[in-house]
């Protein structure tokens, strides 16, 4: 499993030491917690929370709800960086934040929903957030 790009995990580590605090929401069963160790996520993050577990997915507000609960903060001031229109960027525009969609080469065609921005990486992604 690849290693967390070193961009991304000084990223991360920096909105940390500025105040933010940074779940990974995601849809799947509990061996995503794995997924999050091996590849070396588990120390720059505060909180994991899969649906399987919580019993509640993505786009459902809840999951988020949950998340933020669980790091200590509050989700209106919350920022989302997500890769499915369906699952984040929806759920990001329904809760009122930005949603920033990991674009990844592909096209918007989602009519329904518009991204706060876009961006074609992790890296590229995590530097939108102000911080």
């Amino acid at each position: 499993m690849p290693a967390v790009d070193p961009e991304v995990g000084r990223r991360l580590a920096g909105l940390r030491r500025g105040g933010w605090r940074v779940a990974i929401v995601t849809n799947g069963p509990p061996s995503q917690q794995v997924k999050v160790e091996r590849c070396g996520l588990l120390p720059l993050v505060d909180v994991v929370v899969i649906s399987d577990v919580l019993g509640v997915s993505k786009p459902d507000r809840r999951i988020f709800e949950a998340a933020a609960r669980q790091a200590g903060c509050e989700i209106d001031t919350a920022w989302l960086v997500g890769d499915s229109p369906e699952a984040d960027i929806a759920a990001a525009v329904e809760m009122g934040i930005p949603g920033i969609w990991l674009r990844r080469g592909r096209t918007w065609t989602e009519p329904r929903w518009r991204p706060f921005a876009t961006a074609e990486s992790m890296a590229a992604a995590l530097s939108l957030v102000p911080g």
